[in-house]
C-alpha cells in the first residue's frame, strides 16, 4: 500500500516542477517570436520622412530620389512638399524642376491677368508625371489644347500634385497654397490609395524600446480590418508602397488616412467650392472597384467626375492588347504609372468635361467673360 501511495505523492510533487517548465518554456517561445519580429522589423524598415530627405545629395547630371526633391513642410496637415526653385534634374528618367511656389511646371504670377483661365490640379504621382517630362503630363496636354481651340482666352494649368499625396494631402495643399492662385476650376486626381500615406511618413522604428510589444500589435492586427492589402514594401522598380497599417502612422497624422479622412477631405473641398465659387473636376483611371467608391463619392457632393476606364480598355480591344501592365500605356512592366500615351488619353476624357463646361450656362467657365 504504501508504494502506490509515495509514487503518487511523488507524482504530485512533481506538478509544480512540470509547471514551472511549461511556463519557461513558453516564455522562451514567446521571447523567441518576439525577437524574430523584432529583427524582421528592423530588416524591413523603410525609414520615415526624415531619412527620406536626409540622403546625401547627388550631381543634377544624374538621376535623384524623391528625397531630393521633397523637403518637411512646416504645415502640419501637409507633412512634406516639393522643394521651390528647384533647377532641372533628372527623376525617374526625365527631367523636373519646380516654380517659386514649389509646383512642377513654369512659374506664375500669383493672380491671374484678365481673361486668363486659371485651373489648379490637386493629385499625387500619377498628375505630377511620374516619369515622363513635364509637357507629356496630362494637365500639360489639356493646357495646350485649351489655348490651341479656344484663343480668345488664356489658360494656366497650375499642377500642385506631389508623389505619395493622398486626397486629404492635396485638399490641404489646396488651401494653404492653391486658393491665393485664384482657379476657377480645381481638378482632382484619385487614386486606389488615396486612403494611405506613403511608407516613409511612419514612426521612427525603434526594435530596441520595451515600450511596444511587437507579438501584441501583430495580434491586434491580424484582429482589426485593415484599410487596403498592398503590402508595405517597394517593388521590383523600387518605387515605395503605401503603408496599410495605421499602427505604422504617428499619431499626429492618423486623422489623414482611412475613409472618414477622405470623405472629410472631400467635404472640406466641396465647402470651398461653394465659398470660392470654381469647379471641381474628379478624375481616376477606372470607375470600379474601390476606385469606383471614391468617384461616387465625388458625385455625391456635386463634383464632376471623369473615368479613363472605357478609353483604356477601348485604346487595347482596338489593337488587340492583352495586357495592360506590358502595354505602351504604362512606364514599364514593373512600374505601371502612365506612359505619355496613357496622360494623353487622360487629357482627351478631361477636355470633354471641360467643354462641356463651357456650353453650360450655370458654369464659370461659361459666364466669364472673355477679355
Amino acid at each position: 500500500m504504501r508504494g502506490p501511495i509515495g509514487h503518487t505523492r511523488k507524482r504530485w510533487t512533481n506538478v509544480p516542477a512540470l509547471a514551472l517548465l511549461v511556463l519557461a518554456s513558453t516564455v522562451f517561445a514567446l521571447t523567441l517570436v518576439e525577437t524574430g519580429l523584432r529583427i524582421a522589423a528592423f530588416l524591413a524598415d523603410p525609414g520615415n520622412l526624415e531619412d527620406t530627405v536626409a540622403r546625401p545629395r547627388v550631381p543634377v547630371a544624374q538621376d535623384v530620389t524623391l528625397g531630393d526633391l521633397i523637403q518637411p513642410s512646416s504645415d502640419r496637415n501637409i507633412i512634406y512638399e516639393l522643394k521651390p526653385n528647384l533647377p532641372s534634374v533628372r527623376f525617374r528618367g526625365a527631367p523636373v524642376s519646380t516654380n517659386r511656389w514649389g509646383f512642377r511646371g513654369p512659374d506664375y504670377a500669383r493672380t491671374p491677368q484678365n481673361g486668363t483661365v486659371r485651373i489648379v490640379g490637386i493629385g499625387d504621382s500619377v498628375m505630377f508625371g511620374w516619369g515622363v517630362r513635364s509637357e507629356e503630363t496630362y494637365l500639360s496636354v489639356v493646357e495646350s489644347e485649351l489655348n490651341d481651340r479656344y484663343p480668345e482666352r488664356v489658360w494656366e494649368m497650375i499642377n500642385t500634385a506631389v508623389p505619395g499625396y493622398n486626397t486629404y494631402l492635396e485638399v490641404e495643399t489646396l488651401r494653404a497654397k492653391g486658393l491665393g492662385l485664384v482657379p476657377a476650376v480645381v481638378i482632382l486626381g484619385l487614386v486606389d490609395n488615396d486612403l494611405q500615406l506613403p511608407s516613409f511618413i511612419r514612426s521612427e522604428e525603434s526594435v530596441f524600446t520595451l515600450q511596444r510589444v511587437y507579438l501584441w500589435e501583430l495580434l491586434q492586427r491580424a484582429g482589426r480590418e485593415r484599410l487596403r492589402t498592398a503590402p508595405a514594401k517597394r517593388d521590383r522598380a523600387g518605387n515605395w508602397q503605401f503603408d496599410d497599417d495605421p499602427f505604422h502612422v504617428p499619431v499626429q497624422y492618423r486623422h489623414m488616412v482611412g475613409w472618414s479622412a477622405f470623405e472629410h477631405a472631400l467635404d472640406t473641398l466641396a465647402t470651398l467650392r461653394v465659398q470660392r465659387g470654381f469647379e471641381v473636376i474628379a478624375v481616376t483611371r477606372k470607375d470600379s472597384g474601390h476606385a469606383g467608391r471614391m468617384l461616387a463619392a465625388a458625385s455625391q457632393r456635386g463634383f464632376h467626375t471623369v473615368s479613363t476606364q472605357a478609353r483604356l480598355t477601348a485604346y487595347m480591344k482596338d489593337r488587340g492588347i492583352e495586357d495592360f501592365r506590358t502595354s505602351e500605356l504604362v512606364l514599364s512592366p514593373e512600374d505601371p504609372h502612365p506612359s505619355p500615351l496613357q496622360h494623353q488619353l487622360i487629357a482627351g476624357a478631361v477636355l470633354e468635361v471641360i467643354e462641356a463646361l463651357l456650353r453650360e450656362p450655370s458654369s464659370v467657365l461659361a459666364v466669364r467673360p472673355a477679355q
